[in-house]
């Protein structure tokens, strides 16, 4: 609990998760956190029948695409902003750059961390493990079942 206390010097918290219910659904959840608004959420379907790495991206690219629309709403610039992930598989394919990547979601996940950082705006993702007790991680992964 005490390293995630470290993080309330960001703007934006960004928390994801995706679900996948095997032959029956996939839900992708993302909660945004303003530091001085209340939460945003975000929970829609993965397509079906989707893999966890699939419903992952997607509550990535919701959490992402619904945090860069809020700051240029807000005219937010020289911010930080914080995306909590409990898939390392997914910050790893993220960590190849913009360049290389051929999967259109990771693609649209680029294009949208881009759009992020030409407000101004610093993004640094941090690994955080599923079920590990903290409010904002256990309140994603409720929206994402």
């Amino acid at each position: 609990m005490r390293l995630v206390q470290q993080f309330r010097d960001y703007d934006y918290q960004v928390w994801t998760d995706g679900s996948v219910v095997l032959d029956v659904s996939s839900v992708a959840g993302a909660l945004v956190y303003p530091k001085e608004r209340k939460r945003e959420k975000v929970v829609l379907g993965a397509g079906s029948p989707a893999c966890s790495y699939r419903a992952e991206c997607v509550s990535m690219e919701a959490g992402l695409k619904r945090n860069a629309d809020f700051m240029e709403l807000s005219k937010t610039h020289r911010t930080r902003v914080l995306p909590f992930k409990d898939l390392i598989s997914l910050l790893m394919a993220l960590i190849i750059g913009p360049v290389v990547v051929e999967d259109a979601i990771l693609r649209r996940i680029w294009d949208l961390i881009l759009r992020i950082v030409r407000l101004r705006v610093s993004v640094n993702f941090q690994f955080v493990f599923s079920h590990c007790r903290l409010p904002h991680n256990e309140a994603t992964e409720r929206a994402a079942e």
